[in-house]
Parts: structure tokens; C-alpha cells; sequence
């Protein structure tokens, strides 16, 4: 490990085990609780930002320029798989498991929310920011006020958002509470068909964790502190 390296996210997949993401496309692994680490080979240089891992053999790490990659035997062997890519811009910044399931939730710059339902070796994005001025400019009155837009406009009006999003907190199998910049907060109840938005603080938050299904915290800049007690449909800042 070098004196230069930056550390980003870490998983302890079994007691003892530790495993890190680190700049310059390294990972490392402890499996003395830390004692000794051992550098493992990638197939990369770009910065590793998060890890999730189901167990000591299978995990997924993703980083810069949308990149993932999976292990399946302890990161002896790390392969890179393909992400959704925008023309601009695709770090990805933090990775989750949903538990019990072979879902993972990815998520990143300019909107980034991923989902992969194989253990990472596929990916699909879930979270779009629609332009509804877009799609009203080019509605179609048809008789009896039915107003269609063909699947065109649908592609064409959709776009990522410039918004960066921090963390995930996984509620359910199909429901996620996504933060990020400016205070913003996603929640989907259906595996991000549809999304509500909320607002609850002006500075960005970076990091939201529930304690049981009814209490959770979120914390950001500028000394966020924000607290529910109704499972995130409302949060107050804590003094």
C-alpha cells in the first residue's frame, strides 16, 4: 500500500475479513482483522470508490467513469462488466446490496441510479429526470381529449439529471431512498418505475442509514443532521 493511496469504501463480509476499494484501481483484503493486507490484481487504474460484497468470495466494486467489476472467488480474479453510460459524465460513487437477494443498487453523478438483478454482471438504469415541458410541447390532441406521444419523444425526453447522488438506503427489496446534492432525496416503492421527491435540507447530504423500518438519519454538509421517525416521509433538522 502506498503512502499516497486514498481509501474509499470498505465491507467486512465475514468476521475478520475486510476489504477496501482504493485509488489508483487497487483493492486490498485483510484476513487477520486488519493485522496484514494483500493487494489484489485489477484489470484497472481508475479510482475504486465503493465495494459490496454477499460473502467472502462474491463482491462488486464500482468507481470512475462508470466502471464495475465482480469477484467470485475472494478477488483472486476481478472481471469488469459494462455499465449504462451518458455522454458526459459516469462515476459512480456508492454500491449496495439489497439483502437476501442478488440485487445491487448503484449510484453516481448526473442522476446515476443503477440496478443489477445478477450479481453485477448487468446493469440498467432506473432513475430518469423528465423534461414535461419537453413532452408537452409536442403533444398530439386526438378526439375525445386523449392526448398520446409516441415512444420517440418518450426516449428524447428524458434526460440525466445534473445532480450527483451520495448514498442509498435500502428499505425493502423493491424500496430505496436515494440522497444526494442540494438536499435532494429520491423514494421508490417499486424498484424505480416511479420515484417521489423530497427535499429536506438545501445543503448536500451524503449519507442516510435506518435503524429499524421507522427510524433513520441522514447527515451532510454545512452540519446537516436530519432525523425521521415515519419511515423518511418526513425529516427535521436536529439543533
Amino acid at each position: 500500500m502506498g503512502e499516497r493511496d486514498r481509501y474509499y469504501g470498505i465491507q467486512i463480509p465475514e468476521p475478520g475479513i475486510l476489504w477496501m476499494g482504493v485509488s489508483g484501481g487497487k483493492i486490498i483484503r485483510s484476513e487477520d482483522n486488519g493485522e496484514s493486507w494483500a493487494i489484489q490484481d485489477t484489470p484497472t487504474t481508475l479510482n475504486l470508490m465503493s465495494i459490496a460484497a454477499w460473502d467472502k468470495d462474491n463482491a462488486v466494486v464500482v468507481g470512475n467513469t462508470g466502471l464495475a467489476m465482480l469477484t467470485t472467488d475472494g478477488g483472486q480474479t476481478w472481471e469488469l462488466r459494462d455499465t449504462p453510460l451518458s455522454r458526459i459524465a459516469n462515476k459512480l460513487i456508492r454500491v449496495r446490496i439489497v439483502p437476501g437477494t442478488d440485487k445491487l443498487i448503484a449510484v453516481g453523478i448526473l442522476g446515476k441510479v443503477l440496478l443489477s438483478e445478477d450479481r453485477g454482471n448487468t446493469w440498467t438504469q432506473q432513475y430518469f429526470y423528465y423534461d414535461f415541458s419537453f413532452f408537452e410541447e409536442r403533444f398530439n390532441d386526438l378526439a375525445g381529449g386523449v392526448r398520446r406521444v409516441n415512444q420517440d419523444v418518450i426516449r428524447r425526453g428524458r434526460f440525466s439529471r445534473d445532480i450527483v447522488f451520495h448514498d442509498i438506503a435500502i428499505r425493502g427489496e423493491c424500496e430505496w431512498m436515494v440522497i444526494g446534492e442540494f438536499g435532494y432525496l429520491i423514494h421508490t416503492k417499486d424498484c424505480g418505475y416511479n420515484w417521489r421527491e423530497l427535499r429536506p435540507a438545501y445543503d448536500s447530504i451524503m449519507s442516510i442509514k435506518f435503524r429499524d423500518k421507522d427510524n433513520g438519519v441522514i447527515v451532510g454538509g454545512s452540519a446537516t443532521i436530519l432525523v425521521t421517525s415515519d419511515g423518511g416521509e418526513n425529516w427535521e433538522q436536529l439543533d
